[in-house]
């Protein structure tokens, strides 16, 4: 996982098994906002809302690209 500040994030597994990834924030409150935000959107049986997606995105001073 690649994730540099101010550029667009990127995620691979070219294993085809399971992985899971631990993300590391400094500081800590900002991003478990972000995430608790995301996460309340997240539904198991949907895909999510990009239009929602990028609202949440909008609070926490970030943003969805296409």
């Amino acid at each position: 996982m690649l994730g540099p500040q101010g550029e667009r994030h990127t995620s691979s597994n070219p294993y085809g098994i399971l992985t899971l990834v631990l993300g590391i924030w400094s500081p800590a409150s900002p991003a478990i906002a972000f995430m608790r935000d995301i996460g309340a959107a997240l539904s198991p049986d949907k895909p999510p809302d990009p239009d929602h997606m990028r609202e949440i995105c909008t609070w926490h001073a970030s943003r969805l690209l296409p």
